[in-house]
Parts: C-alpha cells; sequence; structure tokens
C-alpha cells in the first residue's frame, strides 16, 4: 500500500468590516476542500478595500512573509483599483462576485497568481488606454461632479479661477471631452467619481 500524502491546506484570513460579509465569506471558504479559515497567521487575506490598503502598506515596511490580499468591495471606480493594485495588492473582487469567482480568487492567490473579477479587469484595460489624469484634476473633477462652478472650486481647494480653468481644460483633453458635463458623464463611466468626497 502506498502511504496517504498530506494535502496541504491553504489557510485563509477574513477580515471585513462588515460583519454579514465577513460570516458569509468564512461559511463559504470554510466548505471548500483544500481551505482552511483561521484567525492567525495565513496565506491569502480576504478583507475589505481600507483593511487592504493598510495590510499592503504594512507588508511593504517588513521583511517577514506577507500573505497575499484579496480585496471584496463594492468600491469599483479606477483610481481606487488602480490604487490598491499599486499598494500590492494581487487580487481584486466586487461584492456582487458569485460565490465560484470567489473562491478561483482566493486559490488563485493562494497558487501566486493574481486574480481580478471580469468588471475590474476590463475598467483597468479601458484605464491603460487613456492618460490619467493628476491629483490636482482629481479634486477638480470632484467639484464638477459636486456641480460646482469654477469660482466655488478655486475656493474649496484654494487656487485661483484661472487654474480651474486650466485643469478643467486638461481634463477635456485626457477625455475626450466637449464641455464640463461631458467630462463628468465620462468620468462616472469610467468610475473615476465612486466614492469622491466634495465638501
Amino acid at each position: 500500500m502506498h502511504p496517504v500524502s498530506r494535502i496541504h491546506s491553504l489557510p485563509v484570513g477574513i477580515e471585513h468590516k462588515d460583519d454579514i460579509v465577513a460570516c458569509g465569506l468564512r461559511a463559504l471558504l470554510s466548505a471548500q476542500p483544500g481551505l482552511t479559515v483561521c484567525d492567525g497567521a495565513c496565506e491569502v487575506l480576504v478583507c475589505d478595500y481600507d483593511k487592504a490598503l493598510e495590510h499592503a502598506a504594512a507588508a511593504r515596511g517588513s521583511a517577514g512573509p506577507a500573505p497575499r490580499i484579496l480585496v471584496f468591495t463594492t468600491r469599483h471606480g479606477e483610481q481606487e483599483v488602480r490604487q490598491a493594485l499599486s499598494m500590492g495588492v494581487q487580487g481584486y473582487l466586487l461584492a456582487d462576485a458569485v460565490q465560484d469567482d470567489i473562491v478561483r480568487g482566493v486559490r488563485a492567490l493562494g497558487a501566486g497568481q493574481r486574480y481580478l473579477s471580469p468588471v475590474v479587469a476590463d475598467r483597468i484595460a479601458e484605464s491603460l488606454a487613456h492618460t490619467p489624469l493628476t491629483p490636482r484634476e482629481h479634486e477638480v473633477l470632484g467639484g464638477l461632479g459636486a456641480g460646482q462652478c469654477n469660482k466655488a472650486i478655486a475656493r474649496q481647494l484654494g487656487i485661483s479661477v484661472a487654474t480651474v480653468k486650466a485643469h478643467v481644460s486638461a481634463m477635456m483633453d485626457k477625455m475626450n471631452a466637449r464641455n464640463r458635463t461631458q467630462v463628468v458623464s465620462k468620468a462616472v463611466q469610467r468610475g473615476l467619481l465612486a466614492g469622491h468626497r466634495f465638501a
């Protein structure tokens, strides 16, 4: 008789600000063969967007091994996705993902691969075809999205009206838009205004 080989079980951690989502993920992944949900050290960590960025930042400053991070979130803006990936997040799933996608994502990260939901992959592919906006342009875009005039945006950001106009013009060129309204419309389509705060 041949000895039965031991099957490695992938340790998976879950950290999500929504307790119901965390419980659902725990129940789903605990039921999968080859996966073990644990509270301690893990190889793959499934977490919400903010936790993902925290862990990615901590991993950059750590010399020891760090878990591979899979984001599970409702946040799908182009800028948010790009930021997470640039910080070292290896997987990105939207909260409406089907169960099979979640399991595939965890297994892919456990195998050292990346995993993006189809919507996120499309958004990244689309963003590569565009010149990215500067941080200041994103701030001006937030004002446009809030329906503010150039003067109000200038006052809010502490810059001149002429500078706001220059940023709007640059965004129109980058986004192939004819006017401010079209800039906002295209920004919404690309998820650039998702989660944007402009008081």
